[in-house]
């Protein structure tokens, strides 16, 4: 049986490119997709691939359920503030 796929958070992924420095187009650059897809990821259009879900993570140096769409965005997004703080 195949495990549900994660679903990102488009809001809280936007929030967390912002809070590392990344403009859409350096941060699509640098997980190796369009500037075009970031943004319908992130306005909730569309949601990644595996493969780029995994490197979105690992380039915001999160674990890749932190991007899952069930967490209330409010308190993931503090977490994550705090993270890019320390």
């Amino acid at each position: 049986m195949t495990p549900p796929a994660i679903l990102i958070n488009g809001a809280y992924l936007r929030a967390l490119r912002d809070a590392h420095g990344f403009t859409p187009e350096t941060f699509a650059e640098v997980v190796g997709t369009s500037a075009s897809n970031l943004r319908r990821i992130e306005q909730g259009k569309r949601q990644p691939a595996p493969d780029l879900r995994k490197r979105i993570a690992i380039r915001l140096r999160i674990p890749l359920v932190a991007l899952r769409d069930k967490e209330p965005f409010e308190a993931a997004l503090a977490r994550a503030l705090e993270a890019v703080a320390a």
